[in-house]
């Protein structure tokens, strides 16, 4: 893949990157500073990718491995009442980004990548570097906890 095919496949999906970076860290400048060091990383590491297919999800863990730098580097988490006003136009409004915010971070990358990025089971499983029953178990325990959390627990 040449620098220029890189750069448009990496347009293509930046907002998506954006709002995944905003998902984790609750906070538009270090998404953006996260955004702006995985693309720098993945321009740098471009011959590494061995199979163009799968561009979006090598892309994607570049991106949670830099979310996962900025969370050792500040060990601490932004509260969700802290957002700005213009933070991810839809999912701003909504009690969801509260009780996303509050998911421990391995339910919460699941949730981000199977709902927000529309990642099949087998793309999470990749992305994430686990086992497919992995990820269907935690995602199953994450939609509890938001379920949970938003007060609509299914009477049996």
């Amino acid at each position: 893949m040449t620098n220029e095919e890189y750069a448009v496949r990496v347009t293509e999906i930046k907002h998506r990157l954006y709002k995944t970076a905003l998902l984790y860290l609750g906070n538009e400048s270090a998404a953006v500073d996260v955004l702006d060091e995985a693309v720098y990383k993945g321009l740098r590491s471009i011959k590494k990718l061995k199979n163009d297919e799968f561009f979006k999800t090598w892309i994607t863990r570049i991106l949670i491995n830099e979310c996962h730098n900025i969370y050792k580097h500040n060990k601490r988490f932004v509260l969700a009442e802290e957002l700005p006003e213009t933070a991810a136009e839809e999912f701003d409004n909504l009690p969801l980004k509260e009780a996303i915010s509050k998911l421990p971070k391995d339910l919460k990358e699941v949730i981000i990548l199977r709902f927000f990025w529309g990642c099949t089971l087998d793309e999470t499983s990749n992305i994430l570097q686990m086992p497919v029953g992995t990820v269907s178990t935690k995602q199953r325990k994450a939609l509890d906890l938001l379920r949970l959390d938003l007060g609509k627990e299914e009477e049996v």
